[in-house]
């Protein structure tokens, strides 16, 4: 009991100590270290005191050892590249958008984005329409038939693009602009027919995540509860959607509302739980190897040469933790995001991983700190919105979290060279004018 209460405050301290210290350096509350480390240290908690009065398995406290040792790792990585290397040293990020609601350099960022969002929206319904054909009709939406169908093709990979503009469009959103809003709203339920928390919390998480960067939003008590909240009020839209399609009658039933609301307080503990037990139970075989987590490099290397079949992401459910004392029956599979690498890699690995998310992380925090572009900024923030999930999987070894960075570099690339070609034509111009005026 004693030792608990220590690995519990050493975690604490670790926490608050070093997000201070990330604060003073890069100029933000909205580092990957805070962003991964606070939502974490709070399930903990939670974790810890109500496991066993909702009849799951008690925490295996000595399990945050492997979190506390990854969140050092991390922050030392960025502290190394933001003092060391690059010197930023409290440079606060600037607002990519000007009082005219203008985007970066140029004047079309804004109305670019919302372009690419209807493009993307219209490219979804498509994909709307064709999977619900190959699931055998609407009434199987929401059956695995259709997420699979919905998840593949050119309109998976326009969801893949909503996240992004849709991170984009909750940062720079405006009161009043009720075609953004309506536009938000869209491309949020598109990615959300997929019927995975998975997809839509990092996107909701890197919109909000945007705002408070460039002081649009607070973070305060109120915002977060306000944002927990609405987490629990998706959590159950997400999971309504398909039960209630399927049982209809049990929309009246209040058990229904009370499952729900348990089977949420479920997925905030499933991560350190099942970590905790395999961890306990000496399990590292969880259902995979090492190359799942590099399994997004593998698979676009099977795909473009045609080597063999791509590989299947996610522990198994097979070798998966009892954490349920209700429903013994089957195993939890999610490790938390340094559980998982510890498991997968072994201490070494999962410490070069951890310091090579740190780096890129980092480094992308610099670069929009010292250049804010409207893209490369939404790239970032989803990328933290997956962190800030950590406490339940790694969502890494999705292939996802690589598209939106390579599309968003993409897009930066135009714009820049667009605004280039704008600029330079200005400046001819403007020579012309005035030797044909002297």
């Amino acid at each position: 009991m004693v030792t608990d209460f220590l690995i519990l405050l050493l975690l604490g301290l670790e926490v608050a100590v070093l997000s201070r210290l990330d604060r003073q350096l890069f100029g933000t509350w909205v580092t990957p270290f805070n962003v991964l480390a606070y939502p974490y240290a709070a399930v903990i908690l939670l974790c810890y005191l109500f496991s066993p009065a909702l009849d799951f398995i008690p925490l295996y406290v000595p399990s945050v050892l492997i979190w506390i040792v990854g969140l050092f790792v991390l922050w030392a990585t960025g502290a190394f590249l933001g003092w060391c290397i690059l010197d930023v040293r409290g440079e606060s990020p600037h607002d990519p958008v000007d009082a005219d609601g203008r985007g970066d350099t140029t004047a079309g960022t804004a109305r670019l984005v919302m372009r690419v969002g209807w493009a993307t929206l219209f490219l979804m319904l498509f994909g709307l329409v064709s999977s619900a054909r190959q699931a055998g009709g609407w009434s199987w939406i929401g059956s695995p038939e259709f997420k699979d169908a919905y998840s593949r093709g050119l309109h998976g990979h326009a969801a893949v693009l909503a996240s992004l503009v849709s991170v984009a469009l909750i940062g720079l959103y405006r009161r009043g602009r009720r075609l953004e809003f309506l536009t938000i709203l869209l491309l949020l339920s598109f990615i959300g027919l997929s019927q995975v928390k998975g997809h839509i919390l990092p996107v909701i998480f890197g919109g909000l995540l945007f705002r408070v960067i460039y002081g649009k939003m607070r973070l305060g008590l109120k915002q977060t509860a306000a944002a927990v909240a609405g987490t629990y009020v998706l959590f159950n839209l997400i999971y309504a959607v398909g039960t209630f399609i399927f049982f209809p009658d049990r929309a009246s039933d209040s058990s229904t509302y009370s499952f729900f609301a348990r089977h949420y307080c479920y997925y905030l503990f499933s991560g350190p739980l099942s970590l905790g037990e395999s961890i306990r139970s000496g399990t590292n075989d969880v259902g995979g190897n090492w190359s799942m987590i590099f399994a997004p490099f593998i698979d676009l290397y099977r795909v473009v040469f045609n080597a063999g079949a791509v590989l299947q992401i996610g522990s198994s459910h097979a070798k998966g933790m009892v954490v349920d004392l209700l429903n013994k029956d089957t195993g939890d599979n999610v490790y938390t995001f340094f559980g998982t690498l510890y498991l997968y890699l072994g201490a070494a690995g999962a410490t070069t991983y951890v310091v090579a998310v740190g780096a890129v992380t980092y480094g992308l925090l610099v670069y929009v700190t010292r250049r804010p572009e409207t893209w490369l900024m939404s790239a970032y923030c989803f990328l933290l919105g997956n962190l800030a999930v950590g406490f339940f999987e790694f969502y890494f070894w999705h292939f996802d979290c690589y598209e939106v960075v390579v599309v968003s570099l993409i897009f930066a690339y135009f714009l820049r060279r667009h605004s280039s070609v704008v600029s330079s034509h200005s400046s001819n111009t403007r020579a012309v004018y005035l030797r044909a005026t002297l």
